[in-house]
């Protein structure tokens, strides 16, 4: 094809330069039907026809003198134009009021567009460049806010007061906001974070003046810790359920314990706290504490006016029913020394790591296992172990085969002895998981759990061949009537049971029920709630949408409850409990407070204060042993010589923040169901 060149009306000096910077090359442009060689002239044409008025206006014929007429778009009309010039396009567009006032209200959000275009691209002045790199003063805001955010760095990461001196710490702020000069490691540790502390401590105090004031029941759990410069410290947290039905946990107090923890020493330290606190004495209170005889005999002691009752931390307890029964289980300790033996093998030497993973990797494995260790303190470690060997065990033989390896492989029978041991161990391993969760009602389950226990290792107990698992079921059954004595009779576990819409009077017999009939309505009375005509048929719709939980729950009777003005109070508490007994269960998955918060205190308005009281006592202590898991990452190898009262500053701010970001994603959570 013969190259077409198209005449364009464009100036001598804009040709020249165009002409002389062209490509030899032979690529064609496409400009207004025709083809051209030359991109600088299409770069004109296209910038040339930016304007807004080429919003209504296309190019259209030549006229006498070259240069192409203006056709409008909106009535077909050709405008001369005079040296490339858009003033007669415009004029037209005046003849035509509507269409020109679009073409100014265009033309002036352009304008606007273009100025603030500028001025994000003008030179700074003087005063400002001067401000950009001037430091900023200890009062300025950004100050306060970068100084919190420095401590809570500190203290959430369990660093050292030590890095806001650390060069590369410094490089990075400084890189950061080189206006903010970071504050000396003395500042933090005297000033800041001590006046962080106050301030929590402060807020903790509000919350409790807002929430725990108008609980209906407060439950408390405590422990020990001893650092690594064997200071004590001990720490209180109170669990509590709001009256929206929300279940509430915070950390009351981490104290430097100097004294001896003797039982009348801890019953003074908890009586000085709650007083300190300004709880109300007549208020229930329940104290999950583990199995140390000092707590349990300082617990055992009520002060004149408090209303306490202690409960033993089921997961501790189920541990010592696993030691118990280790040590009455003859050569089970050979066995799970050799069993620690060959994870050691294999967790010391990267060279048999390897071999190990290369195996599974044959076998399609996709991620490869590693073997885990037992750790004498930590719960359910000895079970993992033993999963995770009998799971490679085809792998774990092959290799020490192949390998002649000094450590010795597990007989077939010490497999099988394993086999039925993570069946022993498995009820109470997810009995341990569950019932230490801090995010929904856990004692209402402890009855339930201990029960399937029971039966689960009973079964084990009469059917099982193996020796070693008939004795280890054995001695974990019969350990239930020491550390869990009466536990089917304990009215403060049955009562949380019944307020369960999932469990109410699970397993029980006929008797049982009667007699655990008469405690609620015992305990009811003891609130004098107002007579008010209740009618089951007040309870409000339920979505049945199929994503929703409620869907799965069966209908609702509409029997009307039978009342007059004479009825006697205590038959209608009578036909509420009987009721809620005779009311199906709820399924599994359903969240107890959300089930009374969204139908259980409309249908049993007596029976709700029971669910207010049980359902936010925790089944284990795990929340306060939490809060010094971390205390070792604070008093570290290397900080053994920090204060005491930094370590209780730290531990309890970072415990607060923790706290503080919770409430701030439930807020969130809440918002955006309701949008």
């Amino acid at each position: 094809m013969s190259n077409q060149r198209v005449s364009f009306d464009v100036s001598d000096e804009e040709l020249d330069t165009s002409v002389a910077s062209t490509s030899t090359s032979n690529t064609m442009y496409p400009v207004f039907g025709q083809l051209t060689e030359n991109p600088t002239i299409v770069n004109i044409v296209n910038k040339r026809q930016k304007g807004v008025i080429w919003k209504f206006f296309t190019l259209g014929d030549k006229d006498e003198s070259g240069v192409e007429r203006g056709k409008c778009l909106e009535y077909g009309v050709q405008i001369k134009r005079k040296c490339n010039q858009t003033k007669s396009m415009i004029n037209h567009l005046k003849m035509h009021k509507n269409v020109f006032d679009t073409f100014n209200d265009m033309n002036n959000l352009t304008k606007t567009e273009n100025d603030s275009k500028k001025m994000k691209m003008s030179q700074p002045t003087m005063p400002q460049v001067v401000n950009l790199t001037k430091a900023w003063v200890k009062t300025n805001p950004n100050v306060k806010a970068l100084n919190d955010s420095v401590s809570r760095f500190i203290i959430r990461g369990c660093h050292a007061y030590s890095i806001v001196q650390e060069p590369a710490f410094l490089e990075l702020m400084k890189k950061a906001e080189p206006r903010y000069i970071v504050p000396s490691r003395k500042y933090f540790s005297q000033y800041h974070i001590p006046n962080a502390f106050e301030k929590s401590v402060d807020h903790v105090k509000s919350i409790i003046d807002n929430e725990c004031k108008s609980a209906k029941s407060l439950s408390f759990t405590t422990d020990g810790w001893t650092s690594r410069s064997n200071e004590s410290y001990i720490s209180l947290t109170v669990h509590y359920g709001t009256e929206e039905w929300k279940l509430r946990h915070i950390t009351l107090n981490l104290e430097h314990y100097k004294h001896q923890h003797t039982a009348v020493n801890l019953n003074n330290l908890i009586v000085r706290l709650i007083e300190k606190l300004s709880f109300c004495k007549d208020i229930p209170m329940y104290f999950i504490t583990d199995n140390a005889p000092n707590l349990v005999a300082a617990l055992r002691k009520v002060p004149d006016g408090y209303t306490w009752q202690h409960l033993r931390c089921v997961a501790h307890s189920l541990q010592l029913e696993i030691v118990d029964a280790k040590k009455n289980t003859s050569d089970l300790d050979i066995l799970l020394v050799a069993c620690r033996s060959i994870v050691g093998h294999y967790k010391r030497s990267s060279t048999t790591k390897a071999r190990l993973f290369e195996l599974q990797k044959k076998e399609n494995m996709s991620p490869p296992l590693m073997l885990i260790q037992n750790v004498k303190t930590r719960w359910n470690s000895e079970y993992l172990m033993l999963q995770r060997i009998y799971e490679l065990k085809r792998f774990i033989s092959a290799d020490l085969i192949k390998s002649n390896s000094t450590i010795d492989n597990l007989t077939r029978d010490q497999y099988s002895t394993i086999e039925g041991l993570l069946c022993v161990l498995k009820p109470l391993y997810k009995a341990t998981n569950d019932l230490c969760s801090s995010s929904f009602p856990t004692a209402v389950s402890i009855i339930f759990y201990l029960h399937y226990i029971i039966e689960t290792l009973r079964e084990l107990h009469q059917n099982h061949s193996n020796l070693k698992v008939h004795t280890f079921a054995s001695k974990v059954s019969i350990g239930k009537t020491s550390h869990f004595p009466s536990f089917k009779e304990n009215t403060t576990l049955l009562l949380c049971m019944v307020v369960d819409p999932r469990l109410k009077a699970y397993f029980l017999n006929e008797h049982q029920v009667q007699n655990l009939k008469t405690t609620m309505k015992n305990e009811i009375i003891k609130y004098q709630l107002p007579l008010e005509a209740i009618s089951i048929n007040t309870i409000p719709e339920v979505n049945t949408d199929e994503n929703d939980m409620w869907s799965m729950v069966g209908e609702w009777s509409t029997e009307t409850l039978p009342q007059t003005n004479n009825e006697n109070n205590d038959l209608i508490i009578e036909k509420e409990i009987e009721n809620c007994m005779q009311d199906p269960k709820e399924p599994k998955k359903t969240n107890s407070f959300q089930f009374w918060k969204d139908v259980g205190q409309i249908k049993y308005p007596y029976i709700k204060c029971l669910a207010l009281q049980h359902l936010a006592i925790p089944a284990t202590q795990v929340t306060s042993e939490r809060l010094f898991s971390s205390a070792g990452q604070i008093v570290s190898d290397r900080r053994t010589l920090l204060l005491p009262e930094h370590v209780e500053q730290l531990l309890f701010l970072k415990d607060y923040y923790k706290y503080i970001l919770e409430m701030e994603d439930i807020e969130e959570g809440s918002k955006q169901e309701v949008e």
